[in-house]
């Protein structure tokens, strides 16, 4: 017990440490700036100390993506769009060519979200406000007490959950707060949208709330631990088995929900897939490498990609439902530009940082990776193509020398690591 709180001790201390650092103050300028005059390279300048891209989004009505950098200079640029329609074959040359940043807020973002029909996006920076764009310009702004944890469109209301575990309902053509309702006594952690204005949401908990965004009341919930786990959570016995629910995803192809569990200290995350219509159990499984930071579903291959800290990937196949490691990700990456057919490296053995957020393209097997973390380096944007044995990294954008870059990335196998 003696070791196990030193051990926290220490890890607290290592934290602030890090994270206490005071950025340059040179760091981020609000004009972004064309680094070479070749038309390839774009960017801007920030300061040399480990970052990470927190959230992402991206808009199917005008073909962007949006990312935002975390942490950020008092007035530095926090979140950015570029334009990005994925075409087959992807020709990297001709997007570097045509790749613009475009500065999008200057407040430090923790969250960000499209409407589905990309009419609106959504920023919650992390003093409680949150900011409603419409075509580029501010259409609504409201300040909560509380920090958001996570933002879900729902039709045509928008869902914030919070850390004292309430979900509000802003009615975004009256430009006024629906209702709220308080679901836990901690954060709220994920909010997943169902089917005619009704929505999932989990939190500091294993209960999981179906709620109904037109009256704002709960329609169902159930418990996701069964009685072996609540005895063990209830006696002590595990702490690994913390009452609460990471993420949740819909599979509407399926009707099935998904689950993950886990926390940073333990080996004991797990994956469950519900049935929606008898909230059953359709499979469940112990991922051992560390716990479920994202999930993805890619309805091409029917599969689900789960991705955890290492990084590392999982998939599983909800046609036969087999989990497997089967993604080969590498840690380290080569970056060049292609000129006229011809490669040059401009970076070699780039390590890859934590996987913090990945976004699914609509329509395609292309998708968006953020990576990076406060006690490493690797942050960066990562734009990859799932394959049936692997990925086809398209487009990698990140740092290099104190400046933002896009790159075109290939596997490296350093000698040492």
């Amino acid at each position: 017990m003696f070791f196990r709180l030193f051990g926290y001790h220490l890890i607290f201390l290592f934290t602030f440490i890090s994270c206490s650092e005071e950025p340059s103050p040179k760091a981020l300028s609000n004009t972004l700036s064309m680094v070479e005059r070749n038309n390839v390279f774009y960017g801007y300048r920030y300061a040399d100390y480990n970052e990470k891209i927190n959230s992402i989004a991206y808009n199917n009505k005008t073909h962007s993506i949006i990312f935002s950098l975390e942490p950020v200079p008092a007035k530095g640029v926090s979140a950015y769009e570029f334009d990005f329609k994925p075409t087959k074959p992807l020709n990297s040359e001709i997007f570097s060519n045509n790749f613009k940043l475009k500065a999008h807020s200057t407040k430090p973002n923790k969250l960000i979200e499209t409407s589905l029909n990309g009419k609106y996006l959504a920023f919650a920076s992390w003093n409680g406000e949150l900011i409603l764009k419409q075509n580029g310009s501010i259409y609504s702004k409201i300040h909560f007490e509380s920090d958001i944890t996570s933002l879900r469109f729902i039709d045509k209301l928008l869902a914030i959950g919070d850390k004292n575990g309430v979900v509000t309902l802003y009615d975004i053509e009256k430009k006024k707060i629906h209702t709220s309702i308080k679901l836990f006594n901690g954060y709220v952690t994920s909010i997943e949208s169902f089917k005619n204005s009704q929505f999932f949401v989990s939190g500091s908990s294993s209960t999981l709330f179906q709620v109904d965004g037109i009256s704002g009341k709960i329609i169902n919930s159930f418990n996701t631990r069964n009685r072996i786990e609540k005895l063990l959570i209830f006696s002590g016995i595990n702490h690994c088995l913390m009452d609460q629910i990471n993420k949740i995803l819909y599979i509407p192809e399926k009707d099935a929900l998904v689950t993950s569990h886990g926390w940073g200290f333990c080996s004991f995350p797990k994956i469950k897939v519900w049935d929606v219509k008898t909230l059953k159990i359709i499979y469940q499984s112990k991922i051992l490498e560390g716990p479920i930071t994202e999930m993805v579903w890619f309805p091409n291959n029917q599969e689900i990609i789960f991705a955890d800290e290492k990084p590392s990937f999982w998939t599983l196949n909800l046609n036969n439902l087999k989990a497997e490691r089967n993604i080969q990700f590498h840690k380290f990456l080569n970056l060049f530009k292609n000129t006229n057919g011809k490669k040059k490296i401009l970076r070699k053995n780039f390590e890859l940082g934590i996987i913090n957020t990945i976004k699914l393209i609509p329509n395609t097997d292309i998708f968006i990776m953020g990576l990076g973390s406060y006690y490493r380096g690797g942050s960066a944007l990562l734009i990859s193509q799932k394959k049936s044995s692997g990925f086809n990294h398209l487009v990698f954008i990140g740092k290099s020398k104190s400046l933002m870059y896009l790159f075109t990335p290939e596997e490296s196998k350093p000698t040492s690591t």
